[in-house]
């Protein structure tokens, strides 16, 4: 009988310590997959529909919104932190393998880059398209690139790139 007491005793109490070590102030991190596109891909990157997915991580799922401005697919992998075990406290970093864009044309009248790149999503395929814009002044040595503006909006400048 002294044994069954004991028993029950490491029972309860081990599951008191699981469910504290849970509730644990302390950060956590997952691989997680993105499950489904809550957004379609031709919707304008300034909208706040634009970059919503819903994530599935451990046993859980979340909607998130990615601010990286790509366009992910279901499957894609995905780094996911929780900080001091707060659900609320979530941060997602997309693990970006992208695919080569299946075209990129040069427009010289507005002096940039366009990629284009297809995308399925729910059963549709979608072009997607990204522009990045050139800077250009006039020096010794003909044209030379000053800086290129991305799609999100940041800037690169260069120093000593003749064209």
């Amino acid at each position: 009988m002294q044994r069954g007491v004991f028993e029950t005793l490491a029972y309860y109490a081990n599951q008191l310590i699981e469910r504290r070590i849970e509730q644990a102030p302390f950060d956590k991190s997952y691989s997680g997959l993105i499950s489904d596109i809550l957004f379609e891909p031709d919707t304008p990157m300034d909208s706040s529909k634009f970059g919503t997915y819903k994530i599935r991580y451990g046993t859980k799922e979340k909607i998130v919104r990615l601010s990286d401005n790509f366009v992910h697919e279901i499957g894609e992998r995905v780094e996911v932190y929780i900080y001091e075990n707060n659900p609320n406290h979530i941060v997602v970093e997309p693990v970006i393998k992208r695919m080569p864009p299946c075209k990129i044309k040069y427009d010289d009248k507005e002096n940039k880059y366009i990629e284009y790149r297809r995308t399925q999503t729910n059963g549709k395929i979608y072009e997607t398209k990204q522009e990045y814009k050139l800077t250009e002044i006039d020096n010794d040595d003909g044209q030379e690139v000053t800086k290129m503006e991305l799609p999100d909006g940041h800037i690169i400048n260069f120093e000593n790139w003749n064209t």
